[in-house]
């Protein structure tokens, strides 16, 4: 449980709880900014604008949590708020949630695939390859007959999968069926799966924030606008394309993250915005600004919450003649320190980052009975090194000397064992001598 809680209140999980508060005001200011152009903007330029604000939103709060560790922020101060360190726990059980969610929606849509029939007949083949030609698809896909969607939708990025179901080549004529596929193999066109698995994965990240949710909508939203535009503009007729999404109303497709359908989202905005584009725009640029300007009130509400008095100056050094029991008090509230320092009758403690206080934070004691021990002690140390330097140094004078008075016997035997050698041939010379 200590091991616990120190890494809660290590200083990285500090920095992203403030950082996670931070991003409150950042992205109700990105989406009160994206809700005040998306007005006077096209769908394929309010779709780009939309992704930009949620990727700004990403990349600022990783910027934040940096700027956080390093430097805390001003206005943010801990000793007013050590719950913040707890949001980072509290985060990541929320990410680890919706990245099950995420992964249910994935396996959902993928079964899909695995359930689906066969092929469609070859004339609605030889359609689909004609549209993805004019309309410049280069991946492959397959168009799959399937009985779990009651409309057409586009499935997967590394091997996509266009689902039609059987009902739909008998209840929609052959144009409206061919402007439906046009709108399916505009998300494959435009890479819509890949950018709404990215989108997916920021809103797992974000999932707290209400402006990224709102970002995230407006991302699918005005990606069906830009497919429905590419779809009326291959088909020629808008009411051609309205008149199959009436059809296609008669059985909604269940809701899945990873699944292009081509009515998702209101059907009637869908039509409105067919029919009469310009006024639709107007309401719609109207109400989210509306909605976004009650999102940044409450997001400046929160981010004042956080504000507390300017931060404290670390605390001065302690009086001197500090008492041991005023170090103890110390050690029990903020640990051991990072250093210790003792020179000239001080010991200096030395915290490179103690939440609540600040940074670089230093007690200093006095106690001059103890650096007097220690200073004994160290001259005595000193002593014992100096006479066993100096033992040593006549041990090896002694081993010297006998090593010498050693060769010099060794070289008197050799001698004494050259006489004996000599005296033993002469000896043996003789005795050659007399027996002859």
């Amino acid at each position: 449980m200590d091991g616990m809680n120190e890494l809660i209140l290590s200083p990285g999980c500090e920095a992203l709880g403030r950082a996670l508060l931070h991003s409150l005001w950042q992205g109700a200011a990105l989406a009160a900014l994206l809700a005040l152009v998306n007005g006077r903007l096209g769908a394929r330029a309010r779709y780009g604008a939309a992704c930009a604000a949620l990727l700004a939103l990403v990349v600022s709060l990783g910027i934040t949590v940096a700027l956080c560790y390093e430097t805390p922020l001003p206005g943010l101060a801990p000793g007013g708020l050590d719950w913040i360190p707890w949001l980072a726990p509290v985060w990541a059980a929320g990410v680890l949630a919706m990245s099950l969610r995420l992964a249910v929606a994935w396996a959902g849509s993928r079964r899909l695939v695995r359930l689906a029939g066969p092929p469609l007949p070859a004339r609605w083949q030889e359609v689909a390859r004609s549209l993805a030609a004019k309309m410049r698809v280069r991946k492959r896909f397959r168009l799959l007959e399937s009985a779990r969607v009651p409309g057409p939708a586009l499935v997967g990025w590394l091997r996509p999968a266009i689902l039609v179901p059987a009902g739909a080549l008998c209840g929609l004529s052959a144009a409206q069926l061919e402007a439906v596929l046009a709108h399916e193999l505009a998300h494959l066109a435009r890479r819509d799966a890949l950018v709404n698995l990215l989108v997916s994965f920021a809103e797992v990240a974000l999932f707290y924030h209400p402006a990224a949710w709102w970002i995230g909508s407006r991302i699918r939203r005005e990606r069906e606008h830009c497919c429905d535009d590419l779809a009326v503009a291959v088909c020629g007729s808008a009411h051609l394309y309205a008149g199959a999404l009436l059809r296609l109303e008669e059985a909604r497709p269940a809701r899945r993250a990873l699944v292009f359908a081509a009515r998702d989202g209101d059907l009637a905005a869908h039509i409105r915005r067919l029919v009469h584009p310009a006024r639709t725009e107007r309401v719609e640029w109207r109400a989210a600004l509306a909605s976004l300007t009650g999102l940044l009130a409450i997001a400046t509400v929160a981010a004042a919450l956080t504000v507390q008095e300017p931060r404290p100056e670390p605390p001065k050094p302690p009086a001197p003649a500090a008492s041991q029991s005023e170090r103890d008090r110390i050690y029990q509230r903020f640990g051991p320190p990072d250093e210790i320092v003792t020179e000239g009758g001080q010991e200096r403690w030395f915290y490179r980052r103690l939440p609540g206080v600040g940074d670089r934070v230093s007690f200093e004691f006095r106690d001059e009975g103890r650096t007097a021990e220690l200073k004994s002690q160290r001259e005595a140390l000193q002593r014992s090194a100096k006479e066993l330097q100096r033992r040593a140094k006549e041990e090896q004078v002694k081993a010297v000397r006998e090593l010498e008075r050693a060769q010099e016997r060794l070289k008197r035997l050799k001698e004494e064992q050259r006489r004996v050698e000599e005296e033993a041939a002469k000896l043996k010379a003789e005795q050659a001598g007399k027996a002859r």
